[in-house]
């Protein structure tokens, strides 16, 4: 091939790249990435925060006595309820081979709600509405939604809303640890809010992150989670939710005023 043709033929190529990179940027220009959109249409940085803070009582019989503050925003014309899924969750690989996974298959009962919106009224007991149909404990989630008594659905603007419930069957042996787990599903508010998270042990207790994608690994610096704050007290965990975490508990270890016996963590394969 002459120096002529392989000349004129790198030309040809690097006009062709030219076209396309053209190409390429006058579809960026007109159609921008897609913001990502709240449920009332908004973008999701447009929708005021919600703030969700969890205090966890350790109960002798292996329970977890829960209490939440639910602060969220509800724009108008939005008719969607508070919602709350859980299910089974993973805590980690049982060997790098990945043949088996932990599972925590936490059972929910005694669940109450208020709305405390009102500083200077009295707080309003909520609508709390269960699915109970749940054919696979480790994939199937029981679902709850809460919303107020006569209309059914919340006004637009800031509501506060507390949340009890008790968890059953999360005081577990794996690994010659007894820890307690905590999972992170929590009830939220209708709109999909950027979400400031804080979750409350007991004194003494030291947090764990608990990432479901790797052999089992308690990590008390939660590196898996977004923008994680457990250096100032380790039974105190502050983070960003984040739908593309892979951690979907914590544990801690059992005080020793605890009287029942730990369950042997279920194995589910993969």
């Amino acid at each position: 091939m002459s120096s002529t043709r392989t000349r004129i033929i790198a030309v040809a190529l690097a006009a062709v790249a030219t076209v396309i990179a053209l190409v390429v940027i006058v579809s960026v220009l007109r159609h921008p990435p897609i913001e990502p959109r709240s449920d009332s249409g908004l973008p999701v940085e447009a929708v005021t925060p919600e703030e969700i803070s969890l205090d966890v009582t350790v109960r002798s019989d292996g329970t977890l006595a829960v209490s939440q503050l639910l602060v969220f925003d509800t724009p108008v014309g939005s008719e969607r309820p508070v919602r709350w899924a859980i299910g089974g969750i993973g805590i980690g690989w049982i060997d790098r081979d990945r043949d088996a996974q932990y599972a925590v298959l936490p059972r929910v009962s005694q669940v109450s709600a208020q709305d405390v919106s009102s500083p200077s009224a009295e707080a309003v007991d909520l609508t709390v509405v269960r699915d109970a149909h749940v054919e696979d404990l480790f994939h199937d989630d029981v679902v709850f939604t809460i919303a107020p008594p006569d209309r059914g659905r919340w006004s637009s603007g800031r509501h506060a809303v507390t949340v009890d419930y008790v968890l059953a069957d999360v005081f577990v042996a794996v690994e010659g640890r007894n820890l307690f787990v905590m999972p992170l599903r929590f009830p939220h508010g209708p709109e999909d809010a950027r979400s400031y998270r804080s979750l409350t042990v007991p004194a003494g207790a030291a947090v764990e992150c608990l990432p479901s994608n790797v052999t089992f690994a308690p990590d008390a610096s939660c590196q898996g989670l977004r923008e994680p704050d457990v250096e100032s007290d380790p039974s105190v965990l502050r983070w960003t939710d984040d739908p593309f975490t892979r951690i979907d508990a914590v544990a801690f270890a059992a005080p020793g005023d605890v009287t029942a016996a730990p369950l042997v963590v279920d194995r589910h394969p993969s």
